[in-house]
């Protein structure tokens, strides 16, 4: 159950980021598979076409929502960025000015903007 959510999760934020560069059809079979949790004998009955196009479609957008997460990795960026800021505000929290300034300069250097 849990790693259908994960999966759930991560289909919807590759969509967010990614989706607009599938199909027409294939971003809107997705949107409605997991975005709005219908199933795949629903999303065919709406469109008026077999379960098993609605799979082969869904499974088509995965792997070129992955592809495309391989190639320019905006989910791993965001987490790594976020990782910074989580990093930073616990050194200024501390009070850790010298810690502070050395997240600074990674977040930059990670940023392509080294000082």
């Amino acid at each position: 159950m849990e790693l259908q959510l994960e999966k759930v999760l991560r289909m919807n934020l590759l969509l967010d980021l990614y989706g607009q560069l599938l199909t027409p059809k294939q971003y809107d079979y997705m949107d409605r598979y997991y975005g709005d949790n219908l199933s795949l004998a629903e999303i065919a009955e709406e469109v008026n076409v077999s379960r098993a196009a609605i799979h082969d479609q869904l499974k088509r957008g995965e792997q070129q929502l992955e592809m495309y997460e391989t190639k320019l990795q905006l989910v791993a960026k965001n987490k790594q960025r976020a990782h910074y800021y989580d990093q930073l505000a616990v050194a200024i929290t501390a009070g850790d000015q010298q810690q502070s300034q050395h997240i600074m300069q990674a977040l930059n250097k990670f940023e392509g903007r080294e000082l």
